[in-house]
């Protein structure tokens, strides 16, 4: 008699004898039995193919057992048949997660390429791994932007991302420099060109930050455009979940004071008492933005609130008076500037005409000379 199983060399008799005992208890009825001897003795398709006739269970422990038995810890082989076992949580056991993470690039295509369900949890682990074992933070982002992922706001639990390629866990008080603002900037502008609505609620307090540091560098029109940017973005969504009450106090206060340096110093005097435009903005800037973009003090940092001091209350944007006195100083302006015009073009005038009589005076005593 011929060998039962075709494909496994003749001599092979542990393997004929392991065939031959599951066709056994088959007759018998129990597929159960029958399973797990194919398992045992590395039967993988007869395994494989009788438990998609079990349950889900059974299918998935064969899947894992086959994935675990023919590829090496971190291949994507491995990874793609964990996951179609519904096992993507064990490639995170201290055992494999360093291979996995050795390979991110190529796990991560492997997961992209052949998606299953559950499959953005793995690749929130694999970000977690990045992050957390390897500190490649940028890399970590990656992973939570292809998972799905979104921005939150720093002091948000379990908050993964705040600004693009920075680590808010490590550094909380100075995390949010100016390259990781435009990094995010450009994946908000991104999302924008498939639908012109999207905005990222945590970066807004950040822009404001930003604009602030354009300010104190002389860069107040720059900083001007960045305040009208954000404003297009927070006051329609006022009060809407994501966006801190004190954000919208604060930037309207800051873009009032904006205004007023650009517009002139008589308009200046009006809500600035001090002369000097940016005399008062290192404070606004130690409070104001660390309730805007940490909603409390954090713990440490460039923006910390002093121990023992209370942050002062939000600022108010500009009151009617104000508004008015500022208006009447741009038109009180506009008419100088009109007068001046007006004056200037009437000296030009009379320049003219002198020019001409005395050309005149010239031409006429030429003529004289010749006669």
């Amino acid at each position: 008699e011929g060998p039962l199983v075709l494909g496994v060399p003749r001599e092979d008799s542990q393997m004929q004898y392991a065939a031959q005992q599951m066709e056994q208890l088959l007759l018998a009825g129990n597929r159960e039995e029958a399973c797990e001897r194919a398992v045992e003795a590395e039967l993988w398709a007869p395994a494989l193919l009788l438990s998609t006739y079990m349950n889900i269970e059974t299918y998935t422990k064969v899947m894992a057992s086959f994935a675990k038995a023919n590829f090496r810890p971190g291949t994507p082989m491995r990874t793609l048949y964990m996951l179609f076992a519904g096992q993507g949580r064990s490639l995170f056991e201290p055992e494999e997660v360093q291979a996995v993470l050795d390979k991110w690039q190529q796990n991560v295509s492997v997961i992209l390429g052949n998606r299953t369900p559950g499959d953005n949890e793995v690749l929130l682990h694999v970000g977690d791994g990045l992050l957390n074992l390897r500190d490649h933070v940028e890399a970590a982002h990656i992973c939570y932007l292809l998972a799905g992922e979104v921005f939150e706001h720093v002091a948000a639990k379990g908050c993964r991302m705040c600004l693009l390629g920075a680590n808010h866990l490590r550094v909380p008080g100075s995390f949010w420099t100016p390259a990781a603002i435009h990094r995010t900037e450009v994946w908000e502008r991104a999302r924008q060109l498939g639908s012109a609505k999207f905005a990222v609620p945590p970066l807004q307090a950040f822009k404001l930050a930003h604009a602030m540091l354009l300010a104190e560098c002389g860069l107040k029109d720059k900083a001007l455009r960045y305040v009208e940017a954000v404003c297009e973005v927070v006051k329609p969504a006022k009060g809407a979940q994501g966006y801190s009450p004190r954000l919208a106090q604060e930037l309207e206060m800051f873009d009032h004071r904006l205004r007023v340096h650009l517009g002139g110093k008589a308009a200046a005097a009006t809500s600035i008492s001090s002369g000097n435009f940016l005399g008062g903005l290192r404070k606004v800037f130690d409070s104001a933005v660390s309730s805007a973009i940490y909603g409390a003090a954090p713990a440490g940092g460039a923006l910390a609130v002093p121990q023992g001091k209370t942050p002062a209350p939000p600022s108010q944007g500009p009151t009617a008076k104000q508004r008015a006195a500022q208006e009447a100083a741009k038109e009180k302006a506009a008419k100088e500037a009109a007068a001046r015009e007006a004056k200037e073009a009437k000296e030009r005038e009379k320049q003219r005409q002198k020019e001409e009589k005395e050309k005149a005076k010239q031409k006429k005593k030429g003529e004289g000379g010749d006669k």
